[in-house]
């Protein structure tokens, strides 16, 4: 969905008065439509009442206490574990039922170490020079559809580009173009010779379904260098990456749609990349995730291009936009998203109380002006005007009952809101026509 869809939904959400079970990764829909948050981790599930921002606070008073419950946790193991290398021997009932506590707490520690491991995005990157990218009035085309017209932009060592726009109006061909995966129709798109290119891009066939992880990493290379100078293995890196042993052997086909966002990513990101061109990559990547990846993007010393809807991801990742309008208009916008769109929501307001307000002063000269009597016609369009608001008003009402019956179809939903308001906008004029029509004599 794109962010038009988006917002709507958390409208008509908000307004919802039914229960609500969703899945998302997307925070700010997280914010503004869920007072209750379930987190589904390591195989347990956590409940917490409120917001994601209430989530936030909650879930980090969780982790403070769980670290100091390990802390005294690893206290205890240590003066059992001394205990324990005494040579003590299960004589007694007390010191087996001592000997079985010490295994407990061996395999608690064990189990807390693994699930609290996080994802290592400790990676190098390729020098680069003062060339990176240059467009100089580049205009793209598909299928006879003109996606950008005319755009001319030099990128900077630590731009941060955010591209957005309606669904199809060629966001992920402009990414395309800069890969070189599709050609431009007029214009110049000039790399410099240090850039070394990753496209995180939205398809599948990226990844050899029929290989194994672990094979399939060690034919990008055997051992990669860290930023320190140290190298790793393959087998490491993906256990740094939350693959466990266990799982290096399996087939990519049998992973899920997260992990196969996170093997792609790790393949691109230890190439030692200085220019990210990334497409939609919050799609199926966890929050953890997620998080990890802003903050590895903020250190990130080249240039950062992303397609996504995602706003929360785009206001900490981006700070100025590319706006595609469609038929080839575009703005390019210094700022973040919530501010470009808090800029858009002032300008339709401003134009549309531009367009009342010479409705409003043309009525109020043809008031002055208009005739004393009704015409033969307005006396016959006056007869039958309350009889066509109460059919607008009806229908009005209808589509707002079919709404509560299609409440699970998102798709629907959207189409009846549409349908509901081009009735009011007749229902509006309906209203207009039939004050103006009472002011004159009969």
């Amino acid at each position: 969905m794109d962010v038009e869809s988006i917002q709507w939904l958390e409208k008509f959400l908000a307004a919802y008065k039914g229960a609500l079970l969703l899945v998302t990764h997307d925070r700010y829909f997280l914010e503004r439509s869920v007072n209750k948050i379930i987190e589904l981790q390591y195989g347990r599930i956590t409940e917490f009442e409120g917001n994601y921002q209430a989530y936030l606070i909650k879930k980090a008073e969780l982790i403070e206490m769980q670290a100091k419950q390990a802390q005294k946790q690893d206290q205890l193991y240590l003066q059992e574990l001394a205990w324990m290398r005494q040579g003590a021997q299960a004589r007694s009932t007390k010191q087996q039922a001592r000997i079985e506590r010490f295994n407990q707490l061996k395999d608690s520690i064990g189990q807390r170490d693994q699930s609290q491991e996080a994802i290592d995005f400790n990676f190098s990157q390729q020098r680069m020079g003062n060339q990176i990218i240059e467009l100089e009035d580049l205009s793209v085309e598909i299928a006879d559809t003109i996606i950008i017209e005319g755009l001319t932009k030099t990128f900077v060592k630590g731009d941060r580009l955010g591209v957005v726009g309606p669904n199809g109006v060629g966001k992920s061909t402009f990414l395309n173009c800069l890969a070189g995966f599709h050609p431009l129709s007029k214009g110049l798109c000039k790399l410099g010779q240090t850039v070394n290119i990753a496209y995180y891009r939205q398809l599948d066939e990226d990844l050899p379904q029929d290989m194994r992880i672990l094979s399939y990493l060690t034919q990008v290379a055997d051992q990669f260098k860290r930023p320190d100078g140290s190298k790793v293995s393959a087998s490491q890196m993906l256990e740094r990456f939350n693959f466990p042993k266990e799982s290096h052997g399996s087939l990519i086909q049998s992973l899920s749609g997260g992990e196969k966002r996170r093997l792609y990513l790790l393949t691109l990101l230890i190439q030692e990349p200085n220019v990210l061109l990334l497409d939609e990559p919050t799609n199926d990547l966890d929050i953890d995730t997620l998080n990890t990846l802003e903050d590895y993007i903020e250190s990130f010393e080249g240039v950062v291009i992303i397609v996504s809807h995602d706003r929360y991801f785009l206001d900490k990742t981006v700070d100025q936009l590319l706006v595609l309008k469609g038929e080839g208009k575009f703005d390019l916008y210094w700022g973040t998203f919530s501010e470009y769109l808090e800029t858009k929501d002032k300008q339709t307001e401003n134009e549309e109380k531009t367009i009342k307000r010479p409705i409003k002063e043309n009525s109020q000269n043809s008031l002055l002006n208009k005739k004393k009597r009704m015409t033969y016609h307005e006396k016959q369009e006056w007869q039958g005007l309350e009889e066509r608001i109460v059919k607008v008003e009806s229908q009005i009402e209808e589509k707002q009952n079919l709404m509560e019956v299609h409440s699970d179809d998102a798709v629907k939903l959207m189409d009846l809101h549409a349908e509901i308001e081009s009735l009011e906008v007749d229902l509006l004029e309906l209203y207009e026509r039939f004050d103006y029509l009472s002011d004159l004599d009969q």
